[in-house]
């Protein structure tokens, strides 16, 4: 993104900075939805120390709001028996409910009860990544490697 930016500064395209300042901080934004307090600490603490800007809820309708209005890059979904990470997947899909989102944030479900056909179930909802007992290390390479493709927003401002 830095070498973008020089680029653009060089070649006088200061009218693609705004298009570049939005994308660099979308895709380093990242909500946690998870029901689990001390999960939803853990994940939050551990992402916001490698640099990513985290909004954390354990509230479905508000980590919703913090998509839209944040531009989300990335969705970590903390996965329990009986908890709404599923559907939530399929709302920011837009398969039920469309969201007025502009592009599609990129998801990674994170579960230790999640077993392997839910597993499989979570990515064909449109999971990007689905880590079942996995650690920080792991979750902020997959959250690093995703918010780096995120699509670049289809301009204008988020709704």
């Amino acid at each position: 993104m830095r070498r973008a930016e020089s680029r653009a500064r060089r070649e006088g395209a200061a009218e693609l900075l705004p298009l570049l300042e939005r994308r660099a901080a979308r895709s380093r934004t990242v909500v946690v939805i998870d029901a689990d307090p001390q999960a939803r600490a853990r994940v939050a603490t551990w992402l916001s120390s490698r640099g990513f800007r985290v909004r954390a809820t354990a509230d479905v309708g508000q980590g919703l709001d913090c998509v839209r209005h944040d531009a989300a890059g990335v969705v970590v979904l903390g996965y329990a028996e009986g908890s709404p990470a599923l559907d939530l997947i399929r709302r920011l899909r837009g398969r039920f409910e469309p969201l007025p989102l502009r592009s599609p944030p990129r998801i990674v479900v994170l579960g230790d009860g999640l077993d392997e056909p839910r597993a499989r179930f979570a990515r064909r909802l449109g999971a990007d990544v689905v880590l079942r007992g996995g650690g920080e290390v792991e979750l902020a390479e997959a959250v690093r490697r995703l918010a780096h493709e995120c699509p670049e927003p289809s301009g204008g401002r988020n709704p």
